[in-house]
């Protein structure tokens, strides 16, 4: 069986990924790129430790 903690950080990991993806597409550059990253992992990983 896999550890909620492994499904979060993977999850978290996914979600960055996607994001940064999404920023670039959206025309964001740099250090924009990061933010938007962490943000969505930060976000993505507070709701599967609430769930």
């Amino acid at each position: 069986m896999v550890s909620k903690k492994t499904v979060v950080v993977v999850a978290a990991a996914v979600a960055r990924a996607y994001a940064q993806r999404w920023a670039v597409h959206s025309g964001y550059a740099g250090w924009q790129v990061t933010v938007v990253g962490y943000a969505a992992g930060v976000t993505i990983t507070a709701v599967l430790l609430r769930a």
